[in-house]
């Protein structure tokens, strides 16, 4: 199952970041980096997926409920990453459900970016995008809404999956395909309680008493 939404979210203009490598980084280390650097400096127009931030998912939701989530992406400051879309999708083998929630920012541009731009440059730089709240779930196995703990997984991809998700490639078994192919760090799992003696999931994941927020990819 999967679900499609575009919106805004407002980062600065893109401005000049300092770049915390001697080298250029060729992107050979994933999960540490979704692409190279532009060797111009000047990257995009290029998709960009949620890659490093904030996270912040429901701790539990009743069966039949929508898991909420709230994101927000730390940014290199040279990027201007406005508008976004996401997809969610769960699976459940032999009856075990598990969800992933991918963010990703489309048509992004630079100016003067350091090498790192896409990599885990230092984290006193991130310029963190606006609260972006979504969805996953709700979570249904044959015919019957799932109760037990689901494991939520906020994904590392890399520029070019995330561009391949963002054009089309992103039925359930597309969008698995490529989580399961990357290493995803711990920083990036949540798990969420479905249960029916579970407190309503709250509308949005403000609230640090009803969700679970982390840094993730730090």
């Amino acid at each position: 199952t999967t679900t499609t939404t575009t919106a805004t979210s407002t980062t600065a203009n893109p401005t000049t970041g300092e770049s915390t490598t001697s080298e250029p980084a060729p992107c050979d280390t994933a999960p540490d980096c979704t692409a190279p650097g532009d060797p111009d400096g000047d990257p995009g127009p290029t998709t960009v997926p949620y890659f490093r931030g904030r996270a912040c998912v429901a701790k539990e939701v009743k069966p039949g409920q929508p898991i909420p989530v709230r994101l927000e992406a730390c940014v290199h400051p040279c990027l201007s990453a406005n508008a976004y879309t996401y997809r969610h999708a769960y699976r459940c083998p032999g009856g075990a459900c598990e969800a992933t929630a991918v963010l990703l920012f489309k048509d992004v541009v630079g100016n003067g970016c350091p090498s790192d731009v896409f990599a885990k440059f230092d984290p006193a730089l991130c310029q963190y995008t606006n609260p972006i709240d979504i969805n996953a779930g709700p979570l249904v196995f044959g015919g019957t809404e799932f109760e037990g703990v689901a494991p939520l997984v906020v994904p590392y991809l890399s520029n070019e999956q995330a561009d391949e998700i963002a054009n089309g490639a992103d039925s359930s078994q597309e969008i698995w395909a490529r989580v399961d192919a990357n290493t995803q760090e711990a920083s990036r799992y949540f798990d969420v309680d479905v249960s029916a003696d579970a407190a309503d999931a709250p509308a949005v994941c403000d609230d640090p008493d009803l969700c679970d927020c982390h840094d993730v990819a730090f």
